[in-house]
């Protein structure tokens, strides 16, 4: 499974049940949503967890941001 397969995943298992309540209800469930999986895709593609305060880590999470912008889901 590819990073980009593995956000998707993981972003629809977080979204379940996020359907319900005022528009920023959903607003602030997506964005934790997309946060907990990038973290979690960060781990799976670098094999270790993220600190935002690392600048390594940063760059990295850059670089995931960008290969899961040009990869699609299942390719």
């Amino acid at each position: 499974m590819n990073a980009s397969a593995h956000f998707s995943i993981g972003m629809h298992k977080a979204l379940k049940g996020t359907t319900w309540g005022t528009d920023a209800e959903k607003a602030r469930a997506t964005k934790k949503a997309k946060d907990k999986c990038l973290r979690d895709t960060y781990l799976y593609h670098y094999k270790t967890e993220y600190e935002p305060s690392n600048d390594n880590h940063k760059t990295r999470m850059k670089e995931l941001r960008e290969i899961l912008r040009d990869t699609p889901p299942w390719g």
